[in-house]
């Protein structure tokens, strides 16, 4: 497990250079209020349309922030505006960007996750990302147990094993839909993962827990995103 705030902060320069490398955003609760007030000077109208949870006011206002959030690292790796940058949906739901001038698709991956308090975003580039953020209440926890059984692992929550499971799926484009069981499985034991990747949980608390899904080896530098060092 990780200490999130121990991640070197991200800036062009530290990752000018390097083959693969991944930028993870974890804003606070009182980032989120100027992330989403930044909307409308940073998203196009389209982009507002691949927002998800719009039934859910709360949840809605984080998946916004998020969007403003990653094109506002994605921005900073290139050193362009981040209006320079637009925000495409996959079928899947995955999200893509493409360079507004040019209209070429930029070359990296793109993940991101929403509660109703909270965001994550995880911009990947030369690997594939996969982010997720999960709180459990006794009645999920109960309804963990029915599928997979009472849960023993005192080292591995049932929160923590859950947001690996999601957050695989989104990092391999496939979701929960290639089997719950397997997925897991491999979120207690990687190396069963039928993609090699590291799965690997940032320190939250017993209720929340935050996991990324990196594609191949170990070998990789990660960078903390810090809502307020983007020029919004």
């Amino acid at each position: 497990m990780i200490p999130f705030d121990e991640l070197p902060t991200f800036s062009r320069g530290k990752v000018i250079g390097l083959d693969r490398y991944v930028v993870v955003a974890h804003p606070a609760q009182h980032q989120l209020e100027a992330l989403t007030m930044a909307a409308d000077q940073i998203l196009s109208k389209q982009e507002k349309q691949t927002v998800t949870y719009r039934r859910n006011p709360e949840r809605g206002r984080c998946s916004l922030a998020s969007r403003v959030l990653l094109k506002c690292i994605i921005a900073e790796i290139l050193g362009c505006e981040a209006r320079q940058v637009c925000l495409h949906k996959m079928e899947s739901g995955k999200l893509w960007c493409q360079n507004e001038l040019n209209k070429q698709r930029i070359d990296l991956d793109l993940s991101t996750t929403t509660t109703e308090q909270s965001t994550a975003v995880a911009v990947g580039f030369g690997c594939k990302v996969g982010i997720d953020i999960q709180r459990m209440n006794p009645k999920q926890r109960q309804a963990y147990a029915t599928i997979f059984g009472e849960h023993t692992d005192e080292k591995l929550l049932e929160t923590a094993i859950w947001t690996r499971m999601e957050a695989y799926g989104k990092m391999n484009g496939a979701g929960l839909g290639q089997g719950l069981r397997k997925l897991n499985e491999l979120a207690k034991t990687p190396d069963l993962a039928d993609e090699p990747c590291q799965l690997i949980d940032f320190h939250k608390n017993n209720s929340e827990a935050l996991a990324l899904s990196i594609s191949g080896d170990a070998h990789i530098q990660m960078f903390r995103g810090k809502a307020q060092q983007f020029a919004l």
